[in-house]
C-alpha cells in the first residue's frame, strides 16, 4: 500500500512474543518526506481487510529509545 506513494525504506509490524500474531501496529519509514506525507494523506483512515486505519508520523519523545 505505502509503495504506491513512493520509496519505502522498512516495514516493523509489531508482534505478540507469545504466539507471534500482529499487535495491530507498525513503524513504516519513507525516507523520501514529500512521499511520506503524501502516505498519511492518502491512507489516513482507509480500510484493509475490513479494518479502518490510521496512519500518521512518529513523534519522538526525547530519552524514548534510550537503553
Amino acid at each position: 500500500m505505502f509503495s504506491a506513494y513512493g520509496l519505502v525504506g522498512y516495514v516493523v509490524i509489531l508482534r505478540d512474543r507469545m504466539n507471534g500474531r500482529s499487535k495491530g501496529n507498525a513503524f513504516v519509514e519513507m525516507p523520501i518526506q514529500a512521499q511520506g506525507e503524501q502516505a498519511i494523506l492518502g491512507l489516513d483512515h482507509t480500510e484493509i481487510d475490513g479494518m479502518k486505519i490510521g496512519v500518521r508520523e512518529m513523534e519522538y519523545r526525547a530519552g524514548e529509545f534510550n537503553n
